[in-house]
């Protein structure tokens, strides 16, 4: 009696799932029958540990103007979906191995939508996720990167297993991970520094359940950017002399504030490192 009563149950809710979003998209084609204008993304499928919350966006991928996501239904588990599209799924309850789905619909505000789906697999214990951040690698001073715990799923409360305090990659770049996942790294700024990276793998525990993940520092060095110089004016016959405080790196710039210099690609030009220029114009 047990199953034919929660195989029913089962079969209730996915019915009950279909009717809603049918009538949403009943109601969307009230509107308007047309929705070229708008393309809703599948989202997922996203691991998620089991009795753990989890947040994000359905509207991140998906195409139009002004969406909202007026309702959404999951399988199994509790889902929590604001017009914004900005989500809160709960997993209690829900055993590991389970695969839940949730239908939502993307409406602009001319009526038109489009149906898509957002998956989670629901695994056993926590679930630690790989963390990926970049900075320049002239920021010699300590900068807080964010929380290596953020994108983890997990119900009880779980700490880093494995904190560091100031770890050199050998470049001098020194990383600190707190217990509660809080990153922060401060760059050498030194050239072995530049389109470099640091990997650090962390270990995070309940007290119970364990898991490790990766996190990456990148250390990017941005091209800097020249600009058009000019023009400059000489009397024929006489000598071009322009200091480098008006020459060809005046208006150039670079994100990662390096010390720009300058080098003659092609010309007849004397052109000093620091972009002052010197040219003679000939009488011809």
């Amino acid at each position: 009696m047990e199953k034919n009563y929660a195989a029913k149950k089962k079969s209730g809710n996915k019915l009950k799932r279909t009717i809603v979003i049918l009538l949403l998209a009943v109601i969307c084609l009230v509107n308007n029958k047309a929705h070229a204008q708008v393309t809703a993304n599948d989202d997922g499928p996203i691991s998620i540990a089991e009795n753990a919350s989890m947040s994000g966006n359905v509207l991140g991928n998906d195409i139009g103007s002004s969406l909202i996501v007026p309702n959404a239904i999951a399988s199994e588990g509790v889902i929590t979906m604001n017009s914004n599209g900005v989500y809160t799924y709960d997993a209690t309850g829900v055993a590991p191995g389970t695969t839940v789905t949730i239908d939502y619909v993307a409406v602009n505000p001319a009526g038109e939508f489009d149906i898509a789906v957002l998956t989670f697999d629901v695994v056993a214990g926590i679930l630690a996720n790989n963390d990926t951040y970049s900075i320049s690698h002239t920021q010699t001073d300590p900068i807080y990167l964010g929380n290596v715990l953020d994108n983890d799923s997990f119900a009880a409360s779980t700490t880093v297993t494995n904190p560091v305090n100031l770890l050199d990659d050998g470049n001098g770049n020194l990383i600190t991970i707190t217990s509660n996942g809080d990153v922060t790294v401060q760059a050498s700024g030194l050239n072995n520094a530049v389109n470099g990276r640091v990997d650090y793998n962390y270990n995070i525990s309940d007290g119970t359940n364990t898991d490790t993940a990766r996190l990456r520092v990148r250390f990017t060095n941005i091209r800097p950017v020249a600009n058009i110089d000019g023009p400059y004016y000489v009397v024929e016959g006489k000598t071009l002399n322009v200091a480098a405080s008006d020459g060809v790196l005046i208006n150039d710039t670079d994100t990662d504030l390096d010390a720009l210099t300058a080098v003659l690609a092609s010309g007849s030009v004397s052109l000093a490192s620091n972009g002052s220029l010197l040219m003679m114009l000939l009488v011809m």
